[in-house]
């Protein structure tokens, strides 16, 4: 028995390092969408900004730092898509399209659409590297990275944003998430969400000597997209519910 104990109290402190160190965060226009996206029933197609953040928790120790990471997810493009600019000609083009004359298992490389971010002045955070593949059942893998091997270009805070994309003329914007709530209501109705899977996404985590480097599993928050009803339909179902219930101990 003393022995779990034992065992328990160090698996509660390995997660309470590993939650020390950056995790990825989704955000939208307005602010904040840790928490994921909603729409209401028969919303048509929406498309929001997509930033994706490496944000570091305030009680993160000083050393050892991140430096860098991979962002991977696995999305259904009926139901939700990315769009990108490129980064020559600023042209828009969404990843189901990229990706639609790839073979199953085919590794594309999507470079062109993706530029660093910055953070913290010059320090690069973003990615340095982009690509897809496409899976058997449709779905598309997509991983964004930047792994930098120079403790001197790390991720000291917030990364804002991971991954840019468009021209210098255009300001270098980020991608753009394509959200399809009528096939995601279709498919999954009311109050059931469709959940983007993380892919293995890490942060690279140098040590104290900055010598060498490691890396660690992180999480993706945020990624999740719900149909509500509608608060009027709700008053309504209950108004209806409680004139049954009074109508039911008149006749009593």
């Amino acid at each position: 028995m003393r022995v779990n104990k034992i065992l328990t109290a160090l698996t509660a402190a390995a997660i309470s390092v590993t939650a020390a160190f950056a995790q990825f965060g989704v955000y939208g226009d307005g602010g904040v969408l840790n928490a994921g996206f909603t729409a209401l029933p028969g919303s048509s197609d929406q498309v929001v900004n997509f930033t994706i953040r490496m944000d570091v928790p305030a009680d993160a120790p000083a050393s050892p730092v991140n430096g860098g990471g991979s962002f991977g997810i696995i999305i259904n493009p009926n139901y939700v898509d990315i769009e990108f600019n490129h980064t020559l000609t600023g042209a828009p083009a969404r990843l189901s399209t990229l990706m639609a004359g790839a073979s199953v298992g085919q590794q594309v490389n999507l470079g062109i659409y993706g530029f660093p971010g910055l953070s913290g002045g010059n320090n690069l955070v973003g990615a340095a590297a982009v690509g897809a593949i496409k899976q058997a059942d449709g779905t598309i893998r997509f991983k964004a990275a930047f792994l930098s091997t120079n403790p001197a270009i790390n991720n000291p805070g917030p990364a804002d944003p991971f991954l840019r994309t468009g021209t210098a003329a255009q300001g270098r914007p980020v991608p753009r998430l394509v959200i399809k709530w009528g096939n995601i209501q279709s498919a999954f109705g009311l109050n059931n969400p469709y959940t983007v899977q993380n892919d293995g996404s890490f942060v690279l985590i140098y040590t104290d000597d900055f010598n060498s480097f490691r890396t660690r599993q992180t999480s993706v928050n945020g990624l999740s997209f719900t149909v509500v009803p509608e608060p009027a339909s709700m008053i309504a179902l209950g108004s209806g519910l409680v004139g049954l219930l009074a109508l039911r101990r008149r006749r009593k």
